[in-house]
């Protein structure tokens, strides 16, 4: 067996209407720029992505998105998603959807 540590500080909102937290949550932890990743035309039509992105420009927070995210997603969506996360100098990450996002 092997010896590790395991540190995670993500935060999980979950729940119906948890995206109309969004603005908070970016205050909170002084934001100056999102990544959204999702999969699935549904983020768009439920409103979630109109929501958060809304947020972001009333917060004057950069707004980024992929909402190419499989099931099972292959290591070169994560390194995409890591170099423009790098690229755009990143600073919250917004999962929303199901595991495959997450």
């Amino acid at each position: 067996m092997i010896n590790f540590q395991y540190y995670n500080p993500a935060k999980v909102v979950f729940g119906v209407g948890s995206e109309k937290e969004i603005g908070r949550l970016l205050k909170e932890e002084k934001a100056s720029s999102l990544l959204m990743v999702y999969s699935g035309e549904f983020v768009k039509e439920l409103g979630i992505f109109d929501t958060v992105k809304n947020a972001c420009a009333e917060n004057g927070i950069a707004f980024y998105e992929n909402g190419n995210v499989v099931p099972n997603p292959q290591i070169e969506l994560v390194r995409e998603m890591i170099r423009m996360g790098k690229e755009k100098k990143v600073d919250f990450l917004l999962a929303v959807g199901g595991g495959s996002a997450v």
